[in-house]
């Protein structure tokens, strides 16, 4: 704790919707239990106690309503499912935060496997659950108009009072990233300014600080192809060989006799 930092009972200071995101078993109930044990002024809003996600949501508006922050405990895998909490965070006029848990497949894999029960996740279903879930999970991106976002590599096991209030020191330093005065097209810049233009869209859309509680990660800038519209036409069901490519001649208009002739055998086979 730095010297000007108010007590732990203190802290935070203001309201929060916090909002966890990551795959069943990566470790967001064990998060939200100890915080709203260590900090009571954070009401824990779980989807498996409560059963819906309206349920969810009425917890957490009544919560806001009173003065109180809320922990919003689901898996809240796309942009679509976190949406819902960041209006509701601007209905009221407080801050919203992101924690993801990128717990890896494996460790969340056994993880069910030797847990006790689940309410709603049967552990006959639980693997395909989890795979299904994995395939559809995108992390958090300051794009979904969160102030804070902050992803950890995996979810603790336990968290002391004072890891408890690193981390929530770590993600409230964290700063939203601004929006660029000039970018300039993509065909105007070299390789290296692509790179790091895109490097630079990482770390912003997936914040990382030093290791708290355990390391964090930093996601690899993807590199999409650009499609390009086809030039010749439909593409033929199966692919050119070699031989093939004699058929394309420089000038169209006067086609070679061994051209015009294997033109006619292609055609043929491919009719």
């Amino acid at each position: 704790m730095t010297p000007h930092s108010p007590p732990i009972s203190e802290f935070p200071n203001k309201q929060i919707v916090l909002v966890l995101c990551g795959l069943i078993g990566s470790g967001k109930s064990t998060f939200a239990l100890f915080l709203s044990s260590h900090f009571p002024t954070f009401i824990r809003c779980n989807q498996d106690d409560l059963g819906t996600r309206t349920a969810v949501y009425q917890l957490a508006e009544s919560s806001l309503r009173q003065g109180l922050s809320v922990c919003i405990d689901r898996c809240n895998f796309d942009p679509e499912q976190r949406r819902v909490w960041t209006e509701l965070a601007r209905k009221w006029g407080v801050s919203v935060w992101a924690l993801g848990l990128n717990t890896s497949q494996e460790v969340c894999a056994d993880r069910l496997l030797h847990r006790p029960p689940h309410p709603t996740v049967p552990p006959h279903h639980a693997l395909s659950i989890l795979a299904r879930f994995a395939h559809q999970y995108t992390p958090p991106t300051y794009a979904e108009d969160f102030d804070r976002i902050l992803c950890l590599a995996d979810g603790a096991r336990g968290y002391a009072r004072e890891d408890m209030e690193s981390l929530l020191r770590h993600i409230g330093e964290q700063v939203r990233p601004c929006a660029r005065a000039q970018v300039l097209p993509k065909q105007e810049q070299g390789e290296g300014e692509q790179q790091q233009e895109e490097e630079e869209e990482a770390e912003e859309n997936h914040p990382t600080v030093p290791g708290i509680l355990t390391s964090l990660t930093r996601p690899a800038p993807s590199r999409t192809p650009t499609p390009t519209a086809p030039i010749l036409g439909p593409i033929p069901t199966r692919a050119l060989h070699p031989p093939d490519l004699a058929l394309l001649n420089t000038d169209p208009g006067n086609p070679t006799p061994s051209q015009r002739s294997r033109g006619r055998r292609v055609r043929k086979g491919l009719n």
